[in-house]
């Protein structure tokens, strides 16, 4: 069970890593307006929350673009 003292580990970043990640991998949102929304300066400066793709993960996508 998780209590509110759990979240006293939470640090900003991690909400801030968790919110890049969920926009850029789960919803697939396009890069350029994460960075914009979240305050970041470039892409490198979210790239480090970024997870690298395995092998389902690049074959899926070439697949969706009929490559």
């Amino acid at each position: 069970m998780i209590s509110d003292d759990d979240f006293l580990k939470v640090s900003t970043r991690d909400l801030r890593r968790r919110f890049a990640q969920r926009l850029l991998i789960d919803q697939q949102m396009n890069p350029r307006v994460v960075i914009a929304v979240g305050g970041w300066d470039s892409f490198a400066a979210i790239e480090p929350y970024l997870n690298a793709p395995g092998e389902d993960i690049i074959d899926d996508a070439f697949r969706e673009v009929e490559l």
